[in-house]
């Protein structure tokens, strides 16, 4: 049995009970007692045997999308995570990189990004200086976001 929470896993996953929270899964994830446990604001990948999910992606997104006329393959397409590297050692190694869905930006249970950098509230973060930016800055400037990783 397997209790996972704010994390990202590279690679396939294999278990025989899973509770998981705010887990971004990279490959297939295979639950065998798929009765117990749950994951929840999770991602995780087509083909994957879960036990019961909530508030996960891409389903949430598809689910939404299908409702609005889009086709399922761009939604999974457009929700494939993003990272600024996938090579440890480098500084942004797990990285969910600016371009990744802003439904996996803003899919854990608190509206921060899903995986390892969940503590960061990074989405929360960059709302709340795009809301305060303007008030600081003179009328002739202009703010914007450069990020260094």
């Amino acid at each position: 049995p397997a209790i996972i929470e704010n994390s990202t896993i590279f690679g396939k996953v294999n278990v025989r009970e899973l509770t998981g929270s705010e887990v971004l899964f990279t490959g297939a994830l295979t639950v065998k007692r798929r009765q117990l446990g749950y994951v929840r604001f999770c991602y995780i990948p087509e083909n994957s045997e879960t036990s019961v999910r909530y508030r996960c992606q891409p389903d949430d997104a598809i689910e939404t999308g299908l409702k609005k006329g889009e086709d399922e393959k761009d939604i999974r397409l457009r929700l494939c995570p993003r990272f600024t590297s996938v090579k440890y050692r480098d500084p942004g190694y797990a990285q969910l990189s600016g371009t990744c869905a802003v439904e996996i930006r803003t899919g854990a249970k608190d509206g921060s990004e899903i995986g390892v950098f969940q503590h960061l509230h990074q989405a929360r973060r960059e709302e709340n200086l795009k809301n305060v930016m303007e008030e600081y800055l003179r009328s002739d400037l202009e703010g914007g976001f450069f990020y260094v990783t």
